[in-house]
């Protein structure tokens, strides 16, 4: 198996510390073999996020994006590497969700999207459950470009 390098894409705007580090934690739990970056993208301007690891970029902006998908497109533009994943800032992450993504990751396709998950709500686990799981996306920067990145018409 290649191990292209991958980076994760954390929007967070006033998340609460404990699952933002939980987020963190299960990005640096990851049992990946190739180079890998968490780029976290906090446009809060009352919450400056400090985090000082090599496989990790904080960037804090002074003014909330007016959109998800503008906030995404600068995340996306941030990002040293090719291969694009969304990590959400309040999800856990298996270790071996980068190891899976690549795995199944269709390169005529350029994208890969888990058709199942796990739930936790209020500590109890169910699923798997079938949906759309964008949180578990990942795909490669020349298919983000050529569909013009997300939409920033949509709150």
């Amino acid at each position: 198996m290649t191990h292209p390098p991958i980076s994760c894409m954390c929007l967070t705007f006033a998340r609460p510390r404990r699952p933002l580090e939980e987020a963190v934690y299960s990005f640096l739990n990851q049992d990946y073999g190739g180079d890998k970056e968490l780029l976290i993208l906090n446009d809060f301007n009352r919450q400056s996020v400090v985090f000082d690891h090599p496989q990790v970029t904080v960037v804090n902006v002074p003014a909330r994006f007016h959109t998800v998908g503008e906030k995404r497109n600068a995340a996306a533009a941030l990002c040293r590497h090719d291969l694009l994943a969304v990590w959400d800032d309040d999800d856990i992450y298996l270790p071996h969700r980068l190891s899976l993504s690549v795995s199944m990751y269709d390169e005529n396709k350029r994208f890969f999207q888990p058709s199942q998950a796990f739930k936790l709500n209020d500590g109890v686990i169910s699923g798997p459950k079938e949906g759309l799981f964008h949180g578990g996306c990942m795909w490669h920067r020349s298919l983000f470009d050529q569909v013009g990145g997300t939409p920033t018409d949509r709150k």
